[in-house]
């Protein structure tokens, strides 16, 4: 079986699928199923009943099942499900080895940031909740592409409308917008706050050209959640002792190994990608 074309399969099916709900969530649906990456979201169901000193079921089992899973399987959400970091990977490019190197373990910051996260939700702050990587996907593709989009087809089909031969066209392209979503009934609206996110975001499509998935390796405070979780998950990467010579080739594929490793072994924050198998 072909793991990483399998895991790329899932990446693409969950990210579809997060920016079909988000289409529909901008159209002024709410609540479940489009929240439902929210929902799945162990970081924001801590942070969320932390805030509001309660227990939130509509939080809890979704993020009950990502880690329990997480327990069985390590930091598979990170691989095979987070939005976020299926955009990441796709805008990066190939780890030369050299690149990866010492500066990939200053990487602790994602500790620091999950731990002042937690306290301040701790005392009722929850604004610090915006780097949930979630959060951070949706802001950004959702409510800020997604209407810019919206505006430049809109822009677009005007101009063109004016010609008489292209109305046709045009009636039957403004029809396909809003059955896809990009074109809401209700109109468009964006959101100035939201163009902080989708800065953010671009800046993090930057940082990918010079650190490969830096978000994900460096920052991440859900990433570093399930990490956590993820010392107690039973399933490991073995290498064959007898069969190993020390090429070094697995450990050039691993996104997450130092430079100076020559092969692969079993690690807490490996998001089980199997390109190394």
């Amino acid at each position: 079986m072909n793991w990483r074309r399998l895991r790329i399969a899932s990446q693409a099916f969950f990210f579809a699928l997060f920016l079909a709900l988000g289409v529909k969530a901008s159209q002024g649906f709410t609540g479940a199923p489009w929240n439902l990456f929210a929902r799945f979201d162990p970081l924001t169901a801590v942070l969320v009943s932390l805030g509001s000193r309660k227990l939130l079921f509509a939080f809890f089992w979704g993020a009950a099942l990502t880690v329990v899973l997480t327990l069985l399987l390590g930091r598979v959400f990170c691989g095979w499900v987070c939005p976020l970091g299926a955009f990441l990977e796709w805008t990066s490019r190939p780890i030369p080895s050299g690149r990866r190197g010492k500066s990939y373990y200053l990487f602790h910051a994602g500790f620091f940031l999950l731990v002042f996260m937690l306290l301040l939700a701790a005392v009722g702050r929850l604004w610090p909740s915006f780097l949930d990587p979630i959060t951070i996907a949706q802001r950004a593709l959702i409510t800020s592409l997604h209407p810019a989009i919206g505006f430049l087809i809109r822009a677009s089909g005007d101009a063109l409308y004016s010609f008489g031969p292209l109305q046709s066209f045009v009636d039957h392209a403004d029809r396909l917008w809003r059955w896809l979503g990009l074109l809401p009934q209700s109109g468009l609206r964006l959101y100035r706050f939201s163009l902080i996110f989708l800065g953010l975001i671009l800046i993090l499509a930057f940082l990918n050209r010079l650190l490969p998935r830096f978000w994900c390796r460096a920052i991440c405070p859900l990433g570093y959640l399930l990490t956590l979780l993820g010392r107690l998950s039973p399933l490991e990467v073995r290498v064959d002792e007898e069969a190993c010579n020390r090429c070094g080739i697995c450990a050039s594929l691993c996104p997450i190994l130092p430079a100076q490793a020559e092969r692969v072994d079993n690690r807490a924050d490996c998001w089980r990608c199997a390109d190394c198998i």
